[in-house]
């Protein structure tokens, strides 16, 4: 039986008690079709029926089952009231019931008690429940069910201190107990006493014992509204509609997390229709259904036209329900208040006072469609202002609830603000009305309940008002914010966080902050309410007018296009062309903007208010009057930069006549000034400035106009500062310190600008940017110990991260690196402010200054690692700023490229890592393809790897995006034609360059270079001498450049102490300073360019080399004093040059010095070629030649690079020496071919093949080598000559080697055996 299955009957009671009657018939008639006819289910649908009113059915069934067993009692209890409803009370028939029911009572069993309770409690009055509550309490203290009851009715009809006492008889009553309807009484007890998390355990244990009991997934629902999860309501009911498609409830709820969550408006709409079928289907008769339900969505729908005609539909099936319902008639009036009809809505509440005179609810909405009037078409009559306040005044005196009295305070700030009182009472009667209203909701629990008590819509109504008073721009840094702005995100944030998805609430937040200068804030805000709606126009508008405010015109085109697109109609909005004429005149297209301003201005409600017009009937959009004055505005200024001074006049002319008398007046003055200023005429200017006092609105921007008309006008910076005192002495505050601070700045006064800062500062200790500016001040004075202090004791006060960030920046530029890493491990350890995007930027910042810091004290693995979360970083900043600052995006991807070519740097610098540096400079191409610096540094990459065809391909794409060429991807591709063989062409590519720029010095450095290795040296001189010319003869002596390339050039030809005198010269400018300096090294280091650690040669030149001994001492003592002053952004390339002076002494303890450093360098550099050149020249001072060739033979496997081709030059001839001293002459003459190749003026590689020729008795070949090697050494060195002349001798060659010998002894009258050896006995063979 029913009686019996408490889930049947928790369901029953529940449905009872929410007032859902026909669900209540439903659920007895598909029992009954069950399991046949039971009395509970017949009882049940009698009183479901009474309650809808349909009595003489309910008579009808009741007479049938008052007799049966268990419903008896409350059978002839809703008999009794069914009787009394009736249209002819029987007095007979209800004396004989109620006598029944006094008899039943004495007798009555458990389950009489139980149901009599039912009939009492959802049909009697609120004192019989509790009797048979407590007479079932009482009677049968077994049945757990009686204490359930009980605390059922001291929970919903006893006052607050009987009421709590319900939790404990819950707890009786469901000890031992599954009772589904007391898990239910006990999570609403908890719900109510915000014991939440408490209601949601209870209401989980009913779902688990009855997994599909409807009743407790709806209440989980409503638990987890009121902890704001929205996404588990929605699971809860999913669940619902999976058992039953078309509860009501569920429906319900749906609808408010697409509304209030989501935004989703249009497929509300749709939603709400089926809600209104569902509703008509299976609850015809439940009027407060109806009605709750409009009520519900139309306060949060942000006012949607769509969603508004569907509740209004829903509040009329309610008044056609019940159509004499005040109440209700009261709604359906605010239903078409809220759609902006506020004459047909003064209709509908004269309908309710038709029925009831007294009704304040309607007196007040009269009221407030009478306002709403006259602030709509600005007619604030004296007459009619007058009858509505007292109205109001009226209302207010009879009016005591809460309610009413924090809607009529609303009203009377609502008509101060019609008759232009100052903003302070407005301000002051809102802020009274929102804390009356504030003070209601605390005592709601989050629910339906209190979306209708807390009517968003009302809280806008407050917004629009205070909106009013605000500024029209964004206040500056510094500047406080007015109160009407406080105000406003204050009630805006309120509702942001319970209806997120009310859109106008979003858009409104988002405006209210980009006027509070919040930009940041603002530009998120409204990029989530596009994320919710990207049709809503107003929004794009509104970011077009953020991404203007920060000079980005590409995305304000882009938002504007945006908005366009999506509501066609935006292009008749005045807002859009003024927008749009502001970006084309920042982008220079005056007439443009000027025909796009005139458009603006023919718009309707720009000349005049859009009031008059909306008296018409004309749909117009409304213009606050600071927009349509910043539309003449602009015009006067485009006309006046367009040169079109007259028409500019009669512009202002106009705006004059059109703001006479209006707020807006004191702002045209100003203008008319800036326009008087264009004209030259100063003085007049100056009087209208003056003429604005300190009273008057916008005071602040004339005497910032005043200031720089003495500045830039009269050049009298002690006017221009007095302006600013005067300024800051007339309207205190912490903005007009700053504007004085900063004008002390402007005129380079850092001392005054200092102090008026801390006076500033002083006002708000809080303000970072503030304490940024002071510190700033103080490193301008250079007192650095006073600045540093200064942050400090800022940092102390509890500045964010940005300031601690700057302190350790300022710390690294002058090289306080203990200090600079305290301050970084600060940052890393205090947690910052600021939204997380910030946070995640400064962390950045903060990464990048650690690295440095790294770099600068040589810690390259702790720099890598920094470098690399830095990367991952601001990899998570790509991925937010674009939704939330998308105008800081291409700051922020040029900052993540700038991450890459780091870490790239570091590969290839630190680790040798070619793959590694093309890969991390490939990512930087991923940021930004167009970087032609990425692209030539990934062009130099390929080359040095000896893939061609990638270098070509990025040097022409370099060569493309550069309009004027590019020299460093031009010399790139000579390089690229070099490798491939090309010289002629390569060459080719250098001349063009400098047939342009002579002086192009780089340029000629490196074609000295290429020609050198082309073998056609003797074509430098033309070169130098073109660039000598273009410089002239006097300024090419003091040139560093062409001093520079001079010295390469008698390097190359065998002229070491003239390269040394030049190189000397250009080492004191910094652009040519370090390599000048190294190639001064290697010349000392080896004068003679012999093979260091060569044995092949060595005999032949001990001669020589001890005469030359002390010749040798005073170079390597000078290269010592050279590398001490060498630097270089190569750590590795000063230790190489410190330790190949130390091999140079070819004594055995330096030598072995010297590789323990070279090895120390190549474990940090892998394949570092020059470390491994110098590991071979110590092996073989060592005399540990096949540690020497290991070493050498690596080498000679590497890829060769331009960069370190004399590197590679040296190897491969020590490698060469070291195989022809062991008799391989086929694998040193491979090597030596090789290096001809590279380079064929190598005349020390000629040397070794003439000498392998020689060996072999091939004196023709060896002479042709000999000669090409005396040829390349410009015929200046004498062992060259000597080994020439008796290969020369030897080939038969007398005359040849005759005139070789002259050479040699006109240069060295006394070198040894060369006139004995080969003069004479050439001589003598001519002789024979």
């Amino acid at each position: 039986m029913a009686a019996d299955d408490l889930e049947t009957l928790a369901t029953l009671n529940y449905y009872m008690l929410e007032g859902y009657y026909r669900h209540v018939q439903m659920i007895t008639i598909d029992g009954t079709r069950k399991f046949g006819p039971d009395p509970v289910f017949a009882f049940y649908k009698s009183i479901a029926k009474l309650a809808e009113g349909q009595v003489q059915e309910c008579i009808r069934d009741l007479e049938v089952v008052k007799d049966r067993q268990n419903v008896t009692l409350g059978a002839h209890i809703a008999l009794s009231s069914a009787l009394n409803k009736s249209q002819n009370p029987d007095a007979l028939a209800i004396s004989n019931v109620d006598s029944k029911i006094k008899e039943l009572r004495r007798s009555a069993t458990d389950m009489e008690l139980y149901f009599g309770f039912v009939a009492s409690w959802f049909i009697g009055s609120s004192k019989s429940p509790k009797e048979f509550a407590d007479r079932m309490i009482k009677q049968y203290p077994d049945d757990k069910k009686g204490y359930i009851l009980k605390a059922w009715t001291d929970f919903v009809f006893e006052r607050e201190l009987a009421s709590k006492k319900a939790g404990k008889l819950f707890d009786h009553g469901l000890a031992d107990n599954n009772d589904p309807f007391g898990y239910i009484g006990k999570a609403r007890f908890l719900v109510k006493y915000r014991k939440l998390r408490q209601a949601l355990e209870t209401i989980n244990q009913a779902i688990i014992t009855y997994p599909n009991f409807i009743p407790a997934l709806i209440e989980r629902a409503k638990i987890y509204l009121a902890l704001q999860d929205w996404d588990q309501m929605m699971d809860s009911i999913k669940k619902v509609l999976s058992i039953n498609h078309h509860h009501p409830e569920a429906i319900r709820m749906q609808i408010l997390f697409s509304i209030g969550q989501e935004g989703k408006y249009a497929e509300s709409v749709n939603r709400l229709g089926e809600l209104i079928q569902v509703i008509d289907r299976f609850e015809p008769q439940n009027q407060n259904l109806y009605v709750s339900s409009g009520q519900l969505f139309s306060r949060i729908c942000g006012r949607n036209l769509a969603i508004l005609n569907q509740t209004y539909t829903l509040i009329e099936r309610g008044v056609t329900l019940c159509p004499r319902n005040p109440d209700y008639l009261n709604e359906l009036a605010f239903q078409v208040f809220l759609k902006g009809k506020y004459e047909q809505a003064i209709k509908c509440y004269n309908d309710t006072i038709a029925l009831d005179e007294t009704n304040v609810q309607a007196l007040q909405g009269i009221v407030q469609c009478r306002l709403r009037i006259m602030e709509r078409d600005q007619n604030a009559d004296s007459d009619m202002l007058k009858d509505v306040s007292d109205h109001l005044e009226f209302l207010l005196n009879i009016t005591s609830t809460d309610h009413h009295e924090a809607q009529l305070v609303y009203l009377e700030a609502l008509a101060d603000s019609i008759k232009g009182k100052p903003q302070e009472v407005v301000c002051e009667k809102l802020q009274k009305a929102l804390r009356k209203h504030v003070e209601k909701l605390g005592k709601i629990v989050l629910g339906t309940e209190y979306f209708m008590a807390m009517d968003p819509s009302f809280l806008m109504d407050m917004v629009n008002i205070l909106l009013k008073l605000a500024p029209s721009q964004p206040v500056f840094s510094g500047q406080s914010i007015p109160p009407s702005l406080v105000s406003s995100r204050q009630i805006l944030e309120t509702i942001v966080k319970v209806v997120p998805g009310m859109l106008d609430a979003l858009y409104y937040n988002a405006k209210v902050k980009y006027l509070s200068g919040d930009i940041d804030g603002a530009a998120a805000t409204l990029q989530h309410c596009l994320s919710q709606d990207t049709t809503y126009a107003d929004a794009h508008l509104l970011l077009a007018q953020i991404h203007q405010h920060r000079g980005n015109h590409a995305a304000t085109a882009q938002c504007l296009d945006n908005a366009l697109s999506y509501n066609f109609e935006i292009r008749d909005h005045p807002v859009y062309h003024l927008i749009k004429a502001r970006t084309l005149k920042q982008t220079g297209d005056i007439k443009e903007c000027i025909q796009t301003l005139k458009m603006a201005l023919s718009l309707p409600g720009v000349k005049r208010p859009a009031s008059s017009l909306l008296k018409q009937n004309k749909k117009v959009p409304v213009v606050n009057s600071s927009d349509r004055l910043s539309i003449f505005l602009e015009l006067v200024e485009a006309h006046t930069s367009n040169e079109e001074h007259h028409e500019a006049a009669k512009v202002m002319q106009d705006a004059i006549n059109a703001f006479q008398g209006t707020a807006e007046e004191i702002r045209v003055r100003i203008a008319n000034a800036d326009l008087s200023v264009s004209r030259g005429d100063i003085e007049q200017a100056l009087v209208m400035l003056r003429a604005i006092g300190p009273d008057q609105p916008y005071y602040v921007q004339s005497k910032e106009k005043m200031a720089n008309i003495y500045l830039h006008h009269r050049r009298d910076k002690k006017l221009y500062t007095s302006c600013y005192r005067d300024l800051m002495e007339k309207s205190p505050s912490s903005h007009t310190c700053l504007l004085l601070g900063d004008a002390y700045m402007k005129i380079q006064e850092p001392e005054k600008a200092i102090e008026v800062y801390e006076q500033a500062f002083r006002k708000n200790p809080k303000d970072g940017a503030l304490a940024s500016k002071i510190g700033q001040a103080l490193i301008k004075t250079h007192d650095y110990k006073k600045a540093i202090a200064y942050y400090e004791t800022s940092l102390k006060s509890g500045q964010g991260n940005h300031l601690r960030l700057e302190l350790a920046d300022f710390l690294l530029k002058i090289k306080s690196y203990p200090k600079a890493k305290r301050v970084l491990q600060q940052a890393a350890e205090t947690e910052d402010v600021g939204s997380e995007l910030e946070m995640m930027l400064n962390e950045t910042k903060r990464l990048l200054l650690l690295s440095t810091l790294n770099k600068e004290t040589g810690q390259h693995e702790d720099e890598l690692l920094a470098l690399t979360k830095a990367r991952e970083t601001q990899a998570k900043v790509l991925k937010r700023v674009q939704v939330e600052q998308p105008d800081v995006a291409v700051e922020q991807k040029r900052l993540a490229s700038d991450i890459c070519c780091k870490l790239a740097r570091h590969a290839r610098t630190h680790d040798n890592d070619t793959q590694q540096a093309i890969k991390y400079h490939k990512e930087a191409l991923i940021y930004f393809e167009d970087d032609t610096n990425v692209l030539l540094e990934l062009a130099r990459l390929y080359l040095q790897t000896g893939d061609l065809d990638a270098c070509q391909q990025y040097c022409m794409q370099a060569l493309r995006l550069s309009a004027d060429g590019n020299d460093q991807a031009s010399m790139m591709m000579a390089d690229v034609m070099f490798s491939k063989k090309e010289y002629e062409d390569a060459i080719y590519h250098y001349q063009k360059l400098l047939e342009v720029r002579p002086d192009h010095y780089e340029a000629l450095a490196r074609l000295i270079g290429l020609l050198r290795r082309g073998g056609q040296l003797k074509d430098v001189q033309q070169f130098l001498d073109l660039a000598e010319q273009k410089a002239g003869e006097g300024r090419a002596a003091m040139d560093a450049g062409f001093q520079y390339c001079k010295g390469l050039y008698n390097w190359y030809c065998g002229k070491a102490p003239d390269a040394l005198q030049l190189f000397n010269r250009a080492r004191c400018d910094s652009e040519w300073s370090e390599k000048a300096l190294e190639n001064m090294i290697r010349i000392c280091l080896n004068p003679d360019q012999q093979t260091l650690g060569g044995e092949v040669f060595e005999s032949l030149n001990e001669s020589a080399s001890d005469k030359h001994s002390s010749a040798n001492d005073n170079a390597l003592s000078t290269a010592e004093r050279l590398v001490k002053e060498f630097k270089s952004a190569d750590p590795f390339k000063v230790q190489v040059l410190e330790s190949m002076v130390l091999v140079s002494t070819k004594h055995k303890p330096n030598a072995e010095r010297a590789l323990a450093s070279f090895v120390e360098v190549s474990q940090k550099k892998k394949d570092y070629v020059p470390a491994l050149l110098g590991m071979a020249f110590a092996y073989q001072i060592l005399k540990q030649t096949p540690r020497a060739r290991n070493q050498l033979k690596r080498i000679s496997k590497m890829q060769w690079t331009t960069e370190e081709a004399e590197d590679f030059e040296q190897a491969w001839l020590l490698l060469a020496d070291v195989y022809i001293t062991a008799g391989k002459y086929d694998m040193a003459t491979d090597l030596l071919k090789k290096c001809l190749e590279q380079n064929k003026s190598c005349c020390k590689a000629y040397e070794y093949l003439g000498f392998i020729y020689e060996k072999e008795q091939s004196y023709k070949d060896a002479a042709n080598n000999y000669e090409k090697a005396w040829e390349h050494s410009n015929e200046t060195n004498p062992v060259i000559g000597y080994k020439l002349a008796f290969n020369y001798l030897k080939a038969k060659r007398h005359i040849d080697a005759i005139n070789i010998s002259h050479k040699v002894l006109a240069q060295n009258p006394n070198y040894p055996r060369m006139r004995k050896d080969i003069l004479d006995k050439a001589r003598a063979s001519i002789r024979v």
